[in-house]
């Protein structure tokens, strides 16, 4: 055993008469919000001629945050949490002065559309702090929690707004992570199919920080969408992928096609300064070089991205700081690598509710002693390998037809939010569809401009991204068999010769198999698998028949290919539903191997051992059970093979019913039950009120009778949601029976998901439901 050291001892913090381990809370003092390199810049850049709104720039920059959240309409509780923020639940803070501010009740941001964006005046640290907040507090993350509400600021909610997403598109999202924008776009991809269809597109959401990527996932689930893929690599080096030929059809004999975009999201990383009133931190941390340098890896996400959206495709490009250099200039800088190719897009006319200001075509570059560049060559050479030419602006002669004040910029004491930049590309239709345009360097680039008689900006040809590889080299690459590549390796290392030589035996036995059932593998999974690391493995190359996945998707009413129910190993215990578009994504050749962290959605669960012997016998819609995320899925099912909708006296009714003991009073739901005798089923839940109709997805199973398949968080939601639109609030009385109506609901459920936390007794309309 190694040398063991002594544990060091902590220090002893207490009052200087106290009682030896008493522990007293130190104030942190404020932190300051000044800093004399930040001031500067932005009034000599913005606000020149303009000292009231400069001085209205800064002070609201010193105030906290307002408290924003977004309603999700994928889980069908938007209608009734709109309802409770609008009733006396949430207005008991109504009147409250907290440090020196009144507070008022939740309002909706008016240029949000559908009233789902809401705000209240207070930041972050007041909401979690005060005694009369904390009711809505409580709401607030229970909601976050079951996946009907975002926390999100109200800036980080206009990118997604200008994407104009339809279900069949294939969206990319590049740098995802936290995943608030992605949730928008996955909204919006299922709200353009509509409540009785599935989208048929995908939106793929990659981060580089693993750990980012794993919180990702766990975001996008709560939404219950099939549609959502998490990747984690670096943006700049997304690979490039391969659509491959029809079966029996040479990869020479056709096209090439690439698995191209048409939405792309670039939310690049950032030095942040318009976050300032929720990340104060970042005063005293602000330089110029902070942004010169980081210029150079946001030009090559957008070039990237560039190189991966379809003709006619849009690409948002947005950033959290309000720099120039860090905006207009790699916009700029990508108009000019691509002529012909890109265009900005005139959006000043969407949103009119929405306050912004133009781009600039012209601005200043500083070193952190405040020196002016004015010029590349003014650069020292010891940056020059550290830094772009093109944070310079662009020469005048082309500045013009680059369009950059078609770029928005929202200042935050324009609606008392925090500072952001975005601005939409778009790629012109008449271009190939395959990315013919290579990342083009530096060196490139000035050739390009001595062309055309301007001024040269490249200083240095910057380093090739690797791995992002060339289409070109894709080509010549294509014509061999990935297997063929693989054989060889193998053959050149000898310690490694015994293992894959058997893994390929085995192959050739799986193939020989397959050859004697006729069955022919659409994925040829046994030739080239998925990443090991992370495999999704269809069901059908497992069972090498699709008769099975046919019958389990038309017992549900699922219209979907056989190839698109997936397991993550070879037991069959868990079953994920993804879309053709993810499907084309997984089958497509690439150089580099997909760094999947998650695909699709758990939609079903096997309710016992699998045995040697079951086989196919594993996929019995009787045998299965639905998971809670997918009951949205399910519910956009309108064939009655497994619907049974509920009023809310039935769904009440059940939540209180031990498990297989409810049976409905209507005789032909009874009968219907009956006639289905096992398996899942799934519905909604109606809420018909004067004011407002709710539909609430839910799914259940079949054990004797009629038991919920959904979590305790989420059916204990759904009965208070219920509760909270049809009682009357603030009454002692209906605390009281809110109170007991919660607990009789959280002992009665039947589930196999233990709460994560409980909530005391509130009034019943100000009770959060707690879940999912």
């Amino acid at each position: 055993m190694g040398k063991k050291y002594p544990k060091k001892r902590r220090p002893n913090h207490r009052p200087q008469d106290g009682p030896p381990h008493s522990r007293v809370r130190v104030e942190r003092e404020p932190l300051p919000l000044e800093n004399e390199l930040f001031e500067a810049y932005y009034r000599e850049l913005f606000f020149a001629d303009k000292p009231e709104e400069y001085e209205a720039f800064l002070s609201t920059f010193r105030t906290p945050l307002p408290v924003t959240f977004r309603l999700t309409t994928t889980t069908g509780m938007h209608a009734a949490l709109q309802h409770a923020l609008r009733q006396e639940s949430v207005q008991v803070i109504e009147g409250e002065i907290i440090d020196d501010v009144e507070i008022r009740a939740p309002k909706t941001i008016a240029w949000y559309p559908g009233e789902l964006a809401w705000e209240l005046n207070v930041g972050k640290r007041t909401l979690k702090r005060h005694a009369a907040l904390k009711n809505f507090h409580q709401f607030l993350v229970s909601s976050t929690e079951r996946g009907a509400a975002v926390r999100q600021e109200a800036v980080s909610m206009v990118p997604p707004l200008f994407m104009h997403c339809e279900a069949h598109h294939r969206v990319l999202d590049m740098c995802a992570a936290p995943g608030s924008k992605t949730t928008q776009l996955l909204e919006e991809l299922m709200s353009k199919a509509g409540d009785s269809a599935l989208p048929t597109g995908v939106v793929v959401a990659n981060d580089a920080n693993e750990r980012r990527a794993q919180t990702l996932q766990s975001v996008v689930k709560r939404l219950g969408s099939n549609c959502c893929v998490v990747i984690n690599h670096e943006a700049q080096s997304l690979p490039l992928f391969r659509i491959p030929p029809p079966p029996g059809v040479a990869r020479k004999d056709v096209p090439a096609e690439y698995y191209l975009f048409d939405r792309i999201l670039a939310d690049v990383p950032c030095t942040g300064d318009g976050t300032l009133r929720k990340s104060p931190d970042i005063w005293k941390k602000w330089r110029h070089s902070h942004a010169n340098s980081i210029h150079k890896v946001q030009l090559q996400i957008t070039l990237r991205a560039v190189e991966l959206l379809k003709p006619g495709g849009r690409l948002v490009y947005s950033t959290c700081s309000l720099n120039p250099v860090e905006d207009e200039a790699v916009v700029a800088e990508v108009l000019r690598r691509f002529p012909g190719v890109m265009e900005l897009v005139d959006v000043s006319s969407e949103i009119p509710l929405l306050k912004r200001s133009p781009g600039i075509n012209t601005w200043p570059v500083y070193n952190d002693s405040r020196v002016q560049w004015m010029s590349p060559e003014d650069i020292p050479l010891s940056s020059r390998s550290k830094l772009e030419a093109s944070i310079f602006p662009p020469p005048p002669e082309i500045a013009p037809s680059l369009h950059l004040e078609r770029c928005m910029r929202f200042f935050p004491h324009q609606q008392d939010t925090g500072g952001f930049f975005v601005c939409v590309l778009r790629k012109r239709d008449e271009v190939p569809a395959a990315p013919l345009h290579k990342y083009r360097s530096a060196v490139e680039a000035e050739v390009a401009y001595a062309e055309q008689g301007l001024a040269a900006f490249a200083l240095r040809k910057p380093p090739k991204v690797q791995p992002a590889e060339s289409p070109s080299s894709m080509e010549e690459a294509g014509d061999s068999d990935p297997s063929d590549s693989e054989e060889s390796s193998a053959a050149s290392t000898s310690s490694e010769s015994a293992t894959i030589s058997s893994a390929s035996h085995k192959g050739k036995e799986e193939a020989e198999d397959a050859a004697e059932s006729d069955f022919v593998d659409p994925w040829n999974y046994h030739k080239k698998r998925p990443n090991s690391e992370n495999p999704f493995i269809p069901v059908v190359s497992l069972l090498k028949e699709t008769a099975p996945v046919e019958a389990l998707l038309n017992d549900y009413g699922l219209e979907l290919n056989p190839g698109n129910v997936l397991v993550r190993s070879d037991r069959l215990k868990s079953f994920i539903l993804i879309t053709d578009q993810i499907r084309e994504l997984l089958h497509a050749d690439s150089k580099c191997s997909l760094k999947l962290i998650s695909c699709g959605l758990r939609t079903w669960s096997r309710q016992y051992k699998l045995e040697e012997t079951d086989g196919p016998v594993a996929l019995n819609p009787n045998s299965l059970r639905p998971y809670s995320e997918a009951a949205r899925l399910l519910a956009t099912i309108q064939l009655p093979n497994r619907r049974v909708d509920l009023t809310t006296e039935e769904f009440l009714a059940l939540v209180k019913s031990p498990v297989g003991a409810f049976h409905f009073t209507d005789p032909e739901k009874e009968n219907f039950i009956k006639n289905l005798g096992a398996g899942g089923v799934f519905g909604t839940v109606s809420i018909d009120r004067p004011d407002f109709n709710a539909r609430l997805p839910y799914v259940g199973v079949i054990q004797g009778g009629l038991s919920l398949s959904m979590t305790k968080l989420r059916s204990s939601a759904y009965a208070e949601l219920i509760r909270m639109t049809e009682k009357p609030v603030g009454t002692d009385a209906a605390a009281q029976e809110g109170s007991a109506s919660a607990a009789e609901t959280s002992s009665s459920t039947s589930s196999s998901a233990p709460p994560s936390s409980s909530t005391s007794a509130l009034p019943a309309a100000a009770v959060p439901p707690q879940g999912n």
